[in-house]
């Protein structure tokens, strides 16, 4: 559901048009519809408010207002404690899915609006979100990266106390029917592979991972690390055995990882992975 649909029965003499909403506006006293609303901002031109959906929203109760936990003064650094103490995890991803109309950083990434939708990915408070789910499809954690204009102090948030073993798996089915994995320590990397059609996961915690994390995994493991984690991903591929090797690329000039490479020449990256 859009925000368009949502404000429509929240708003009082609230009608659409199309692409936008007419509507009384909730920060003043008025007479007459002076209140735009459109898929990425608002405007009221009585009184001149304006903002993003998410303010609007917090406004009409659609979601809650920061919350304060442990009677601090200041909010959580990480938005996982502020999201789950209000909603729980599911509502949080429900919410931050619904509020996600095309994320700009991974479109320029080349991760299409249906894409972003099929994975279930989210956008709230200036995060994107990807949740994680168990081969049984069960959501057991989550992961928030910093979107757009976004200042946190880190660039991947997980919610306090989440097992680090969990995988970032964009399809459990593609796994089930390849022979081969291919394994990122980054969560958009991941992503550019499943586009190509392969199978892949993520780790949720960098280059920091044990071997337990792949114990359902019982597939050839391949990794395919940045230029920088090379060494960590030798380490890794060795604790697992023989059932798992490295994929070292010759990353071209102006590019770092999986997704830059992706993002600036796909046919290219295909080729340097034999598929």
């Amino acid at each position: 559901m859009s925000i368009l649909d949502l404000v429509v029965e929240k708003l009082d003499k609230a009608k659409r048009y199309g692409t936008y909403v007419v509507a009384m506006c909730p920060y003043h006293d008025g007479y007459r519809p002076n209140l735009f609303v459109y898929e990425d901002y608002f405007i009221c031109k009585s009184c001149g408010k304006q903002g993003t959906p998410t303010t609007l929203e917090r406004k009409l109760g659609i979601l809650p207002e920061r919350v304060k936990i442990y009677g601090q003064q200041k909010e959580s650094r990480n938005p996982f404690t502020r999201w789950i103490a209000e909603w729980g995890l599911s509502r949080t991803i429900e919410v931050a899915k619904r509020n996600n109309r095309g994320s700009v950083y991974l479109l320029r990434r080349g991760i299409e609006l249906s894409i972003q939708q099929d994975l279930s990915i989210g956008k709230i408070e200036g995060f994107l979100t990807f949740p994680l789910y168990n081969r049984w499809r069960e959501l057991v954690g989550a992961v928030a990266r910093v979107g757009e204009n976004n200042t946190s102090s880190a660039k991947y948030w997980i919610p306090k106390g989440q097992d680090p073993k969990f995988l970032y798996v964009p399809s459990w089915e593609r796994i089930k029917s390849s022979s081969r994995v291919y394994c990122t320590f980054g969560i958009i990397d991941a992503i550019s592979l499943y586009i190509m059609g392969l199978a892949s996961c993520s780790t949720t915690t960098g280059q920091s991972v044990s071997p337990e994390a792949f114990k359902d995994i019982r597939k050839e493991i391949i990794f395919v690390p940045d230029e920088l984690e090379m060494v960590s991903a030798y380490k890794i591929a060795n604790n697992l055995g023989l059932n798992a090797g490295v994929k070292i690329l010759s990353y071209p000039p102006g590019t770092k990882d999986i997704s830059d490479w992706f993002t600036h020449n796909k046919t290219d990256l295909e080729l340097a992975l034999c598929l």
